[in-house]
């Protein structure tokens, strides 16, 4: 409990006689409105929850402060999440992602570092990290951005890619997508929070690499849904 506090501040305020906490990591609030009395389970419970997820607590109480930033940003621009609901527990949610992977690791889009292609154009690509597709971070493919710009992101998969531009950019610093770029979905689509990892890459480089699959086609698999903008 002890070490926990150290990663969280806190703001208390009396409302209607009662004293009430928010919860703040990074500067962000990812909580409010719990009474004093109830913090001590509150922070247990963000304990529970990081392991059930099988996270490390400070993963967990990051992905809060970014889920956090990415609803806020929502509901600025006013974005319609067009993504049905995960319905299923942690514990399954993660089972079904664990069978998802694995079925697509055998299917013929999975991305292959060494295809003629690439070879071709002497380009040097690795695979990510869960193995189905392209990961530009570290690459000189990436937007070279300036001041608080962003070329990664996180962002809720929308359902549509126009959408799920729109939030990128607005996350990334961006007032629209750079000319001759594009947005790369990778392939850790978190059902649990509905999060995914975009990466402002080179277009043409972006088509060299084809065919892998990324976010989006991970979520289609989970959840059985079509990406609207796809066909």
């Amino acid at each position: 409990m002890g070490n926990m506090k150290k990663c969280l501040k806190f703001a208390t305020e009396l409302k209607d006689g009662e004293k009430v906490c928010s919860i703040l990591r990074n500067d962000v609030k990812i909580a409010e409105g719990i009474p004093e009395k109830d913090l001590e389970k509150y922070i247990e419970n963000l304990e529970k929850e990081a392991k059930k997820v099988g996270k490390t607590l400070d993963d967990h109480l990051d992905e809060l402060a970014d889920v956090t930033k990415i609803d806020d940003a929502i509901k600025e621009l006013d974005i319609e999440i067009k993504v049905p609901k995960n319905r299923l527990s942690a514990e399954a949610s993660l089972r079904r992602m664990e069978s998802v992977v694995n079925d697509l690791k055998n299917g013929s889009k999975r991305f292959n570092p060494e295809k003629k292609k690439l070879k071709e154009l002497g380009i040097t690509l690795k695979r990510s990290k869960k193995g189905l597709s392209v990961d530009f971070e570290g690459t000189r493919y990436l937007y070279q951005t300036t001041g608080k710009q962003k070329n990664i992101v996180k962002i809720k998969l929308t359902g549509v890619d126009g959408s799920d531009f729109k939030l990128a950019n607005k996350l990334a610093g961006l007032k629209k997508k750079p000319t001759g770029y594009t947005w790369h979905h990778l392939d850790d689509y978190d059902p649990i929070t509905g999060t995914c990892t975009v990466q402002l890459v080179d277009s043409e480089i972006h088509v060299a690499s084809l065919p892998h699959y990324g976010g989006v086609k991970v979520l289609e698999e989970f959840l059985n849904f079509k990406y609207l903008s796809r066909p």
